[in-house]
């Protein structure tokens, strides 16, 4: 199994992650074995790789206790909260640490891939 999945994230929150203000990134589903780390892909207007992050964990919870866990590392209002979590009871999150930056950013087809995920995907290991 892929140790390593890419991950489409708005710019805004991809520069969080890559400052370490954001170290839990919700998703409305996880992999079944936890990776070991994650490729960001900045989506529109940048589109393209910009930085990576080592996966500490992932979780499923109940939407009351994941919000009072990441609710403070997260980056997000109670309001986007529910807005994403609307069709669900229980959410999901990566816990992100040692975040890299990449000096510039790389094209998605330097992945091999023609079209960025819409949430995740593995990566094929080199």
């Amino acid at each position: 199994m892929p140790k390593t999945i890419i991950i489409s994230i708005h710019p805004e929150y991809a520069e969080k992650i890559l400052t370490g203000e954001k170290t839990y990134e919700l998703r409305t589903r996880l992999p079944h074995d936890k990776p070991e780390r994650i490729i960001i892909y900045a989506t529109a207007p940048v589109s393209a790789v910009v930085g990576t992050a080592e996966i500490a964990d992932m979780f499923d919870l109940p939407l009351t206790e994941l919000w009072k866990r990441v609710r403070k590392s997260a980056c997000v209002t109670l309001d986007d909260f529910h807005a994403y979590f609307r069709r669900s009871d229980t959410g999901k999150a990566f816990v992100l640490k040692n975040p890299v930056r990449f000096p510039s950013p790389i094209p998605i087809a330097s992945y091999g891939l023609k079209k960025a995920p819409q949430s995740w995907q593995y990566l094929a290991e080199a």
